[in-house]
């Protein structure tokens, strides 16, 4: 049993190979952290999405819960409370709700409107309310219709 002896050309990696591996693993890794920044900026979106519609439920089930005052929940993107005529709960429940959507994130704003279709008993009420925010410097809005 003797030793081999390797030639000089078998002997393992040069130099240019294993800097051309770096490169493919390189390039391949920068890849993935593209994907990934690309995947948080969609997450992002999606969670202001997310924030903007449990806002709209809370507003809606506010007003179910007071349906008898529907009417006085009509306010405009943009629209200061401090100075509205509309008193008692109604006038709490807007508060609270534009306060909550001005903390999101991404600033925001909202408006509810109230068409009262039918004043028979019990009364049919449609209500449009739309959410909107600044989104990556671009304002994003949600608007839901719903009968109350």
């Amino acid at each position: 049993m003797g030793l081999r002896i390797l030639s000089k050309s078998s002997r393992g990696f040069t130099l240019i190979e294993v800097l051309v591996a770096v490169l493919i693993l390189s390039v391949g890794l920068l890849g993935l952290a593209g994907l990934q920044a690309r995947a948080l900026q969609s997450t992002g979106g999606s969670q202001m999405r997310t924030f903007a519609n449990q806002h709209v439920y809370d507003i809606l089930d506010r007003m179910r819960s007071n349906w008898q005052n529907a009417g006085d929940y009509v306010v405009a993107i943009g629209d200061d409370l401090s100075t509205s005529t509309v008193t008692g709960l109604p006038l709490e429940d807007m508060q609270a709700w534009k306060d909550a959507i001005s903390l999101m994130p991404g600033p925001g704003d909202g408006s509810i409107a109230v068409d009262l279709v039918s004043i028979t008993a019990p009364p049919v009420i449609d209500v449009t309310i739309t959410v909107q925010w600044l989104e990556s410097g671009v304002t994003e809005q949600i608007q839901v219709e719903s009968r109350l």
